[in-house]
This record gives C-alpha cells, sequence and structure tokens, in this order.
C-alpha cells in the first residue's frame, strides 16, 4: 500500500513594524523551527499601513493549513478576524510592544534575546 504523506504548509505572517526591532536574521531563525518538521513556510512580511485582513485572506486563498502570526495585538487582531469561521488555524508568536492578548494567555514574551514570564510571580 503506497501512502502519501502530504506536508502541512505554514504562512509566517512577519510585521515589520511591531515592537521588535526586526531582523532577517530572527525571521529566518523563526521560519526554520517551523519548518524543522517538514512543514513548508512562506515567510510574508507586512508593514504598517499595509491592509493585514487582506494579505490574510490572500494567504487563506492559497490553501495555508496554519497562518502564524508574528506581531503585536494589532496585527494578530486584524490576523485573527480574518480567519473567522475559517479551517486555517493560527500561531502567535509575540513580538509586539505590549502584547496583552499574549499575557492573558500566558505566552511566554522574547526580551532582549531572552525568553520573561509573561505573567511572573509576586
Amino acid at each position: 500500500m503506497n501512502t502519501i504523506e502530504q506536508r502541512q504548509s505554514i504562512a509566517l505572517l512577519w510585521n515589520a513594524s511591531s515592537g521588535w526591532t526586526d531582523s532577517k536574521a530572527r525571521r529566518e531563525a523563526i521560519r526554520s523551527i517551523l519548518a524543522s518538521n517538514g512543514s513548508i513556510v512562506d515567510l510574508n512580511q507586512v508593514e504598517e499601513g499595509m491592509n493585514i485582513g487582506q494579505a490574510v485572506e490572500a494567504l487563506v486563498a492559497s490553501g495555508t493549513d496554519v497562518l502564524v502570526v508574528a506581531g503585536g495585538d494589532g496585527t494578530v487582531n486584524a490576523a485573527a478576524s480574518a480567519l473567522l469561521r475559517r479551517p486555517t488555524a493560527l500561531g502567535i508568536i509575540p513580538t509586539g510592544t505590549l502584547n496583552y492578548l499574549a499575557r492573558d494567555l500566558n505566552l511566554p514574551i522574547m526580551r532582549k534575546g531572552r525568553r520573561v514570564p509573561c505573567c511572573p510571580g509576586p
């Protein structure tokens, strides 16, 4: 019996205008991690003034299985809104200034090259 394993497609939507200093090396490192299980990763950059909802619509139309958003609260909100009633999964890499959603979800946040807890104890 022949089995063809379909590789998962991941679109990495990177907001170059979010709180992190933009870095080609950082984008490539994240892309490499996402591709490490054999997934096909497509890097897509958005910047201030671009319509993130339209960018997400185009990625969904292209058939991406997973949308990983690297950005702040506004970027994540725009992407999540565009994914409503869609089968595309959403991943979040908090790279904004405040990252309120990431804090609410207790996601780890990177600061100055090291991971720090979102919600440190007393």
